[in-house]
Parts: structure tokens; sequence; C-alpha cells
């Protein structure tokens, strides 16, 4: 897989399969969202999917102290890609 070019949308979405079948167990791995993040972002059409995604989770995850960490770490990072509703979103409850 590592091989692939996310030239081809083809190949992302190859690789995007493998990815949301293993959804529920890697959904708190950031590396998950890393590599979601960066095979999303050739696609711009999909990109509503992942933010929504990426959102939920980061709500979600407020009682797991470690994970939501990481998934702020993750939004500071990625803080340009997101769209204006959703950053306002996670600033809201980012406490």
């Amino acid at each position: 897989m590592k091989d692939l070019s996310l030239l081809s949308e083809y190949n992302r979405d190859e690789v995007n399969s493998y990815l949301k079948k293993n959804n529920n167990r890697n959904i708190l791995n950031v590396n998950y969202w890393n590599k979601r993040f960066f095979i999303d972002d050739y696609s711009k059409e999909k990109k509503n999917d992942f933010e929504r995604s990426f959102t939920n989770t980061f709500l979600l995850t407020k009682n797991n102290k470690g994970k939501n960490f990481e998934l702020k770490k993750y939004f500071i990072f990625n803080y340009n890609s997101f769209s204006e509703k959703n950053k306002k979103l996670i600033i809201e409850n980012y406490n």
C-alpha cells in the first residue's frame, strides 16, 4: 500500500477502503487521521466526510483525555485545512 501513487483516484479509493475497514479499531489513533487526511486532501470533494468524522470523534473523546489531547495536537498542526465552521465547533469544545 505504501508504494501506491496517490495521484490516481483509483489508488486513493483503494487505500481509503482499507482504512474504512479498520475504522472502528483505528478511530482514536492519530496516525489513522493523518493517513486519512493526507489521502482526502487529494480529493477535495471528500474532505467534508473527513472533517465530519474528525469533529465527531473529537467531541466523543472529551472524557478520554489522552486521545483527546492527541486529536487536539492534530487539529493545531492542521488548523488551516479545516473549514471555518468546523474550526469554530472544535474551538468551542477545546477546553
